[in-house]
C-alpha cells in the first residue's frame, strides 16, 4: 500500500487515457474535414455563437449591398431610357420648328405646301404623344 497521497498508474488507466486522446483527435479531424469539404467554418450556431452572429450580420450586409447595386442599375437604366426619349422629343420639336418656319415663309398661294406641312406636324405631334406615354419595365 502506498502512502503520502500518491496513486499508482496502471496499464488500464494509460490505455483509457490513450483511447480518450485518440477519440478527441478523431473528433477534431472530423470537424476539420467537414470545414474543408463544406467551406464553412461554422456548421451550427452552437459551434461558435459569436462567429455565427457575425456571419449572419455579414450576410445581411452583403444582401443589402446587392439590393443597393440593383437599385442603382435600375435607376441608371431608367435615366438612360428617359434621356433617349427626351433626345428623340427634342429632335421632333426641332423638326416641328423647322416646318413652322418654312410654313411662315411660304407664299399665300401655296396652300398645298402648307397642308403637307400641317400633316407632317400632326404626325410629329402624334409621335411626341406616343413617346410621352412610353412605359419602362
Amino acid at each position: 500500500m502506498l502512502t503520502g497521497g500518491y496513486s499508482r498508474v496502471t496499464n488500464a488507466m494509460m490505455t483509457n487515457t490513450f483511447i480518450r486522446d485518440i477519440h478527441r483527435n478523431l473528433s477534431t479531424i472530423d470537424k476539420l474535414q467537414q470545414q474543408i469539404s463544406t467551406g464553412k467554418k461554422i456548421q451550427y450556431p452552437s459551434d461558435d455563437p459569436v462567429g455565427a452572429d457575425r456571419a449572419l450580420d455579414y450576410r445581411q450586409t452583403l444582401n443589402e449591398l446587392d439590393q443597393y447595386s440593383k437599385n442603382v442599375d435600375d435607376a441608371n437604366t431608367l435615366a438612360s431610357n428617359i434621356d433617349a426619349v427626351f433626345q428623340h422629343m427634342e429632335d421632333l420639336l426641332l423638326r416641328v420648328r423647322d416646318l413652322a418656319v418654312r410654313a411662315s415663309n411660304e407664299a399665300p398661294e401655296s396652300q398645298a405646301n402648307r397642308d403637307t406641312i400641317a400633316d407632317e406636324i400632326n404626325s410629329l405631334l402624334s409621335a411626341m404623344v406616343s413617346q410621352s406615354n412610353q412605359k419602362f419595365d
